[in-house]
């Protein structure tokens, strides 16, 4: 159960990373188009 715990925030920081990546991403497109 333990264990569970440990991956759930672990998991959220992962998918956190991947919309900062992706947002960042597309800011810099929307940067380059302005």
């Amino acid at each position: 159960m333990s264990k569970q715990k440990n991956s759930a925030p672990g998991i959220q920081k992962e998918k956190e990373r991947k919309s900062n990546n992706s947002e960042s991403k597309h800011i810099k497109k929307t940067h380059r188009e302005g």
